[in-house]
């Protein structure tokens, strides 16, 4: 169409061996809180972290799940019960918003692992002093 492109948004995180990524598109975190996805992750994951079994077949299942959570909580528009991270800054913003919010939802989940000979090929000077990001509690 018509419309114009947005740039999209990049950031750079430093990741640890056996971190998971999970990206996302707004049609995903408008309708689930950081928590929300966090109890999916568990719930598709623990098993498999408890008993130290290989994850990697089960992530495509994982970025699936999220999708249709957020697409169930999308459809739910009005209900004032419903509370979503789009309604909450809607309300802040002084608009009368409530419930879910159907969009496009798109989510990409990622296993970090490494090579071990590939370690320290490509890193850019400074690249070691990024910041750790992560929103999981220990």
């Amino acid at each position: 169409g018509s419309a114009p492109v947005e740039a999209p948004d990049f950031i750079r995180i430093r990741v640890r061996i056996g971190d998971l990524v999970v990206a996302a598109t707004d049609g995903v975190f408008d309708n689930l809180f950081d928590h929300q996805v966090q109890a999916i992750v568990a719930r598709h994951l623990g098993g498999a972290w408890r008993s130290g079994a290989t994850v990697e077949p089960q992530l495509q299942g994982l970025a699936t799940s999220i999708v249709k959570q957020a697409q169930r909580i999308g459809q739910q528009e009005d209900q004032k019960d419903v509370i979503t991270p789009f309604a909450l800054a809607a309300h802040s913003e002084g608009l009368p918003f409530r419930g879910g919010k159907l969009d496009d939802t798109t989510a990409i989940v990622g296993l970090v692992c490494s090579d071990t000979a590939d370690e320290d090929a490509g890193k850019e000077e400074g690249e070691d002093k990024l910041p750790l990001v992560h929103n999981f509690l220990r």
